[in-house]
């Protein structure tokens, strides 16, 4: 299979530099040949003995630029077959009746003479070179010292003994070296040991002079420029340096004919330069200041020396004021496709269905300065919209608070044994001409989907559908278990209702009033707050299930027994109920009163009410108070009544001219009915005190006058919130004033001595009325509409991040819930003095965008918060967008109207807040570093993007400005300028215009595909076009007739592991496709993709020599598979399309390491991502479809490619091992790794 195209092949051959060359000899060859035909010129020398016996080669030999030109024209290479065959004929000669080789024929002289001529070259150069020359001859003396032993050895046997090879006794002299180089001392040596010996010994004579060599060619252009040259080779020298221009005149013939078609006949010409562009960022004014950055302003990048300062300006101005990001924060309705029941559940979101929310999560983003953000490798990069790149993975943040709560007085309750009972009574979502829906509706439509009957899906739902806390004294006061019932429309009401009861025990704490500095700021009013939150540990989440429901009313209904914190009076004064009192004082009588109030019942509508009393002291005989009494004349006592009146607007009421409609209530009834048992003396009795038929005459007291913090006292002013019980009784009452009379009489009539035997018991003293204890127990309602109430109860939506009071937004109610709009949500709160001038925000985003289905997906909303509300920004608003919809680094710009305010309570109060929404594919967007105010682009100048100059500048290169701008105080240059090319060459002019002589512009083959995107997109490095193949049609990889699949990588270099795989990110993938489709016929249905990656796992054993740590050459194993079978590395598998990881070349490439000794069990796992959170996995040790293992991984599809798992599984074999390998186990897969879950059964493939 073809692999595509890469922009270095994109080239063709013959169009290259020097493809045909008329004299292809290179300068060190030409001063070679120079000295060759030197040698053959003779010279007379001078003098007595002169003679023809020099050469010119005598003369420039010894110039040490024509021994470095020597050194590189030496091929040592071609010389192999010569060695061979001389090798082949001496053991041809050593065998018996062979033909001897003459002495100079023989390898040993072959080796020995390239030996001495690298010795020649030495003395050479260290005799008579310059400082280059001498660093040269070092380096070759150095060679010449780390050659093998065994070489060194044959040589210098060769030199002491001349007659080796000479023919004489050749079986002797080959077992004589054979003893002396170690090779089976003794035995015959064969003639295939002798050869790979001598191959051996060129192959390392070869390096050597490689290594002279590469040390030559570093080192010429020094010697010829040292100007240490002889007079005469200067001469030479110069003569091939002008020669060379004429042989370049000569070469270049064919291009400048080629040039000549392209710029004359053709007329192309040159593309000019692209500028390249960056993002600036401007550190916000002075408070109330601001400072204009004027279009075309320069900013100056440093370049270095040569170049100098590029020059970069903006094309539009900038008013930078004192505007601050303060916080940023996320927002993402989680729809888990895997999560039921939710996903069994649809609404309408954007005229589109959607499955109901899984969850709500909120995340709080770090506020970077621009410093602080340069340096991205040590960032985290967050979710744009709060959304997780998969939908295994956890969404980023914590769960967002939502919900409701309920102001009201009647929650106000201190202690006793408290319960309260809420009902909510909620409308319908409206939906015009679709219809109404309702909670009923919805769990009726959940119970279908289940399968289940209504009555067992509301118990599941409701039960767990909140969690519930009241303000209390120490902060909030969770509710620790409740019970919910629920009553569809028309079952009790027009309403649906939805019921909620919950007690609290004497061991709860107080209900307080809310504190901000308790129950956390925001919350306006003193009210008690009882809070429901949505829980996320329910049945389902239950957004979804109210999400848009009106709230017609509340009410909240609350019984207390046992309020002890009573505020008690009589005509002595302020009565104390923590002891034993009495209530009607020491000489109780007629109208005798005892005012009872309560700071917890004073500011509440009681709907029943009552006061229990322990009476203490009470006679303990039989009779009752009728017999205690029975000791007076005439019988005296009557019934003990008390009338209850009300304080209401300052008076008690009834009026005493009403005393007849006074209620009177009997007191004392068991005692005085002589009920108490005899055998229970001092058991105090307990009286019950209706105060129900005056509750409807109390008017309750505003909050503020019930706090715990003010006095509650019954004095002058007050006007409501206590009751009064008066004594009722005839003159007689208990007695106290009778009782000294009638002692008297007694002890009078017994003095006397006719009455001595017939004397009457003393009347017993007279009963005083004590209360051991007092309670009171009432039960108190409060309805809470859906507009708040002057008392201060309300309706509280519960924000994410704040909070809002229901206004009573139609006849039908206000939301119950707070209505997010978005699924992903990013809010940016910034301040600022004014924020009158377009605000330029900067997202500094990783460039990691995935592709998009369409442009829906990319229907970005921005909002701004006014009077907690979130008002739509009007396209026009947004005046520009360089992001293109948060799918690359850019700045939007906006304009922002006068009423963005900051008096707001859904958010943090004091900032102006920004909202920037999306509905749909929010896992694709890119994810986000940091966001920044006043940002600006700037473009390099054309006269600064030459040849030469770099293609695109580093961020934080650019500081400052050319010329100082008043009130400027700092510049970050944020991110690499981008989109730049210089000037085209000769070399892409021609690759260009043979390309376009090719395709002309239309894409009809794959080679015109793959070549009109390398063109337009020098980012991408690779390109296969895979004709009649479809990913959405047909992802198995079957033929698709009518469809062409374009398959990009970007540039990547790596080798081993990868963590992160190289993908096109979905804007260039977006525009590759617009590029492509408008060249393409019309009837073909075009798809640009990434590639798919299949991991690959390595699981061996292996056996490891004596001596080696097993855990450093287990990890060093590891990194070389790996990188044998990553594609990126110039080892192993070179494919990145078609290829197939055979088993035994992975194995072989194992046992070729140094220290294994053999491997076993071997098999490999093939891992692949096919999409939608859905994974596959192959085991080559698993019996394939007849029935024995598949040896080999091949491509899942035609557009895959093997990448190396993070981690293979090579481990150290013990003594015993097997050599057959096993189908992995799930007790061996790894979780984030092979670990894949599979709903059905295969033999190959798990999904």
């Amino acid at each position: 299979m073809r692999e595509g195209l890469a922009q270095h092949a994109r080239l063709p051959a013959a169009l290259a530099p020097h493809y045909i060359d008329v004299d292809e000899l290179s300068q060190a060859q030409l001063m070679t040949l120079a000295l060759h035909f030197a040698g053959l010129v003779r010279f007379a020398t001078e003098g007595p003995e002169a003679s023809w016996d020099r050469t010119w080669r005598d003369y420039f030999g010894d110039d040490e630029t024509l021994v470095m030109a020597e050194i590189l024209s030496l091929r040592v290479h071609r010389n192999r077959a010569g060695f061979d065959a001389l090798v082949d004929r001496a053991l041809d000669g050593m065998a018996p009746g062979g033909m001897p080789a003459p002495r100079g024929g023989s390898p040993a002289a072959l080796l020995a003479a390239m030996v001495e001529r690298l010795e020649a070259w030495s003395r050479l150069l260290l005799g008579r070179g310059s400082p280059v020359g001498i660093d040269l001859g070092t380096l070759i003396v150095g060679v010449l010292d780390n050659l093998p032993p065994s070489l060194r050895r044959a040589l210098a046997y060769r030199a002491a003994r001349p007659e080796w090879n000479a023919g004489r006794d050749a079986p002797a002299l080959v077992a004589e070296l054979s003893a002396m180089l170690g090779l089976e001392p003794g035995g015959a040596v064969r003639d295939d040991e002798l050869r790979a010996l001598c191959r051996t010994w060129f192959n390392q004579l070869a390096k050597a002079i490689e290594m002279v060599q590469r040390g030559a060619a570093q080192r010429l252009e020094q010697s010829l420029s040292s100007g240490v040259h002889d007079p005469g080779a200067g001469l030479l020298l110069a003569f091939v340096q002008i020669y060379r221009r004429a042989q370049d005149a000569a070469n270049t013939l064919t291009e400048r004919h080629l040039d000549f078609y392209y710029d004359r006949v053709l007329r192309m010409r040159p593309k000019p330069a692209e500028c390249d562009s960056t993002f600036l960022v401007f550190a916000p004014a002075a408070p109330g200041a601001r400072t204009t950055v004027p279009a075309g302003a320069a900013f100056l990048a440093p370049a270095g020396r040569q170049l100098g300062d590029l020059v970069f300006a903006p094309r539009e101005g900038l008013v930078v004021g004192d505007a601050r990001l303060r916080a940023i924060y996320t927002l993402f309705c989680e729809r888990n496709p895997l999560t039921a029941p939710e996903n069994a559940l649809w609404e309408q979101r954007h005229g589109r269905p959607r499955s109901y929310p899984t969850a709500c999560r909120l995340a709080s983003l770090p506020v970077l300065e621009p410093d602080q953000a340069l340096d991205r490798a040590e960032l985290a990069p967050r979710p744009l919209f709060g959304a997780p790149r998969t939908a295994s993975s956890a969404a980023p943040g914590q769960a967002a608070r939502l919900g409701f709560a309920l102001a009201s007085n009647v929650l106000l309750m201190r202690e006793g044994e408290r319960s309260v009972h809420v009902t909510l009574l909620l409308g319908a979502q409206r939906h015009g001409a679709a219809g109404d829906e309702t909670l009923g509706g919805r769990l009726a439509q959940l119970a279908t989907q289940m399968r289940e009957s209504q009555a067992e899906v509301r118990y599941k739902v409701l039960r767990r559908m909140f969690t519930l806390a009241l303000t209390g004294v120490d902060g909030w006061m969770a509710v620790p278990a409740y019970s919910a019932t629920f009553d569809a429309a028309g079952e009790g009401g027009v309403h649906d209702a939805l019921h909620i009861h919950f007690t609290l025990g004497h061991e709860a704490g107080a209900v307080a009033p809310y504190d901000p500095a308790l129950h956390g700021p925001g919350v306006t009013g003193a009210c008690p707050l009882l809070r429901f939150e949505l829980n996320g540990e329910g049945y389902l989440y239950p957004y979804g299930l109210l999400r848009g429901l009106p709230m017609a009313r509340a009410q909240v209904d609350v019984s207390v027994r046992g309020h002890r914190s009573l505020a008690l009076y009589n005509q002595m004064g302020a009565l104390s109920p923590a002891a034993p009192f009495q209530p009607f004082g020491p000489l109780p009588a007629h109208g005798a009163w005892l005012v009872v109030g309560s700071a917890e019942t004073a500011c509440k509508r009681l709907t029943a009410a009552e006061l229990a009393f322990e009476w203490g002291g009470l006679p303990q005989v039989a009779g009752g108070l009728r017999a205690w009494y029975g000791g007076y004349d005439g019988e005296p006592f009557r019934d003990v009544r008390c009338t209850v009146a009300a304080l209401a607007d300052g008076r008690w009421q009834p009026v005493e001219t009403q005393v007849q409609a006074r209620p009177a209530q009997l007191l004392f009834a068991d005692a005085q009915a002589g009920r108490r048992p005899a055998s229970a003396p001092g058991a105090a009795a307990s009286e019950v005190v209706d105060l129900g038929p005056v509750l409807h005459l109390a008017r309750p007291l505003p909050l503020e006058r019930c706090a715990p913090d003010q006095p509650f006292a019954w004095e002058p002013g007050v006007s409501s919130g206590f009751f009064r019980l008066t004594l009722d009784t005839g003159e007689f009452a208990f007695g106290h004033r009778d009782y000294p009379y009638q002692l008297a009489r007694v002890l009078t009539r017994n003095s006397q001595w006719r009455y001595r035997r017939d004397a009457h018991a003393l009347p017993n003293p007279p009963y005083t009325p004590t209360v051991e204890t007092v309670a009171m127990n009432y039960a108190a309602t409060s309805t809470i509409g859906p507009t708040p109430a002057p008392s201060g109860e309300a309706l509280l939506r519960l924000h994410p991040f704040g909070w809002e009071a229901a206004r009573g937004g139609s006849e039908h109610g206000d939301l119950l819930l707070p209505s997010i709009d978005y699924s992903g949500n990013l809010y940016l709160g910034l301040s600022a003095s004014v924020l009158d001038a377009p605000l330029s925000l900067f997202f500094n985003l990783v460039e990691d965008a995935l592709p998009m289905s369409g442009q829906h997906a990319r229907h970005i909303s921005w909002a701004y918060l006014a009077g907690n509300r979130w008002i739509a920004l009007p396209p026009h608003a947004v005046l520009r967008d360089s992001t293109q919809g948060f799918i690359r680094p850019g700045i939007v710009t906006l304009a922002l109207p006068p009423d963005a305010g900051r008096d707001n309570t859904i958010m943090p109060e004091g900032l102006v807040w920004l909202r920037v929404s999306c509905e749909d594919e929010l896992n694709r967007f890119c994810q986000l570093y940091s966001v920044h105010p006043h940002a600006l682009q700037v473009w390099r100048a054309a006269d600064h993007m030459t040849a030469g100059a770099p293609e695109r500048i580093a961020a934080a290169t650019i500081r400052r400005p050319r010329q100082a701008i008043p009130g400027l105080v700092r510049v970050t240059q944020m991110t690499a300028s981008s989109g730049g090319r210089l000037p085209e060459g000769r070399i892409e002019l021609r690759r260009r215009s043979a390309e376009r002589l090719r395709h002309k512009g239309r894409a009809i083959v794959p080679d015109d595909y793959e070549r009109l995107v390398l063109e337009r997109f020098p980012d991408i490095d690779r390109v296969k076009c895979f004709p009649n193949l479809s990913l959405e049609r047909r992802p198995d990889g079957g033929a698709c007739p009518g469809r062409v699949l374009v398959v990009a990588l970007p540039a990547f270099a790596s080798s081993g592991h990868v963590s992160v795989l190289p993908r096109l990110n979905g804007d260039l993938v977006a525009r590759v496709h617009a590029f492509l489709a408008a060249r393409v016929s019309a009837d073909v249905r075009l798809e640009v993709a990434n590639p798919f990656y299949q991991r690959i796992q390595v699981r061996c054993k292996v056996r490891l020599a004596p001596g080696l740590d097993h855990g450093r050459h287990v990890n060093l194993l590891d990194r070389l598979v790996s990188d044998f079978i990553s594609p990126w590395n110039p080892a192993g598998n070179t494919s990145l399309f078609g290829w197939t990881l055979r088993q035994h070349d992975v194995e072989a490439f194992l046992l070729a390491q140094p220290g294994v000794l053999g491997v076993s069990e071997f098999s490999m796992l093939s891992v692949s991502d096919a999409g939608r959170d859905r994974y596959m996995l192959t085991d080559t040790a698993a019996p394939g479809r007849k029935g024995e293992p598949a040896p080999d991984v091949t491509p899942l599809y035609p557009w895959s490619v093997a990448v190396p798992i993070r981690r293979h599984a090579i481990l150290v074999a013990g003594s015993e091992q097997s050599r057959v390998a096993r189908r992995t186990g799930i007790g061996k897969l790894e979780i984030g790794s092979t670990f894949i879950i599979s709903p059905q059964t295969d033999n190959d493939q798990a999904k």
